[in-house]
């Protein structure tokens, strides 16, 4: 399945992306410690919507990780940040463990989500994963983020199961795909 949507060309270093009739370059890149401040604000303003649909407090206050947190992953894991005009629009983060990779933290600023902001960190996240010799990437998202359910299938990962109250007593769902055999 095509995991692309609304990318008009491929470039060596980056995508265009049409927004509202203006084509904005996007490049994905590995985060750099100067891209905390970006990172955390994105990550912020995504998941704090969330507040409105009554999703629990505690569960936002996980997903918006601290700057800390940010400067660890950014020093000992795998950080993407997708980057337009200059400023971080998205961002995604993988760990890899026993030859295969978790997903977590898939983040889209509100005003570029819906434009494969997501879809394309998440085939960059992929590629990475492959390069590294990983069988599996998995992740796991919870019922009312629909736009990132969309995302993984839209991608190919596939429903392998639901961790009852596992995330501040909300169900998570997981994802996974086959990356080699």
């Amino acid at each position: 399945m095509e995991c692309v949507r609304e990318w008009l060309e491929e470039e060596e270093n980056g995508s265009s992306l049409n927004l509202g009739g203006s084509s904005v370059k996007i490049t994905v890149r590995k985060a750099r410690l100067g891209d905390v401040e970006g990172i955390y604000n994105v990550v912020r303003l995504a998941f704090e919507d969330y507040r409105k649909i009554g999703y629990r407090e505690a569960a936002i206050q996980s997903a918006i990780v601290p700057k800390s947190e940010i400067q660890r992953r950014i020093n000992e894991e795998l950080m993407l940040v997708a980057e337009a005009d200059g400023q971080i629009v998205g961002t995604v983060t993988g760990t890899i463990d026993c030859e295969s990779m978790n997903v977590k933290t898939l983040a889209t600023h509100p005003s570029f989500q819906n434009f494969g902001v997501g879809t394309r960190l998440m085939q960059e996240i992929e590629k990475e994963a492959i390069m590294a010799g990983c069988y599996k990437i998995s992740l796991c998202t919870t019922p009312v983020m629909k736009s990132a359910t969309h995302i993984y299938e839209k991608c190919g990962y596939e429903r392998e199961g639901v961790l009852k109250k596992e995330f501040h007593g909300i169900d998570l769902i997981a994802f996974g795909k086959i990356l080699r055999k």
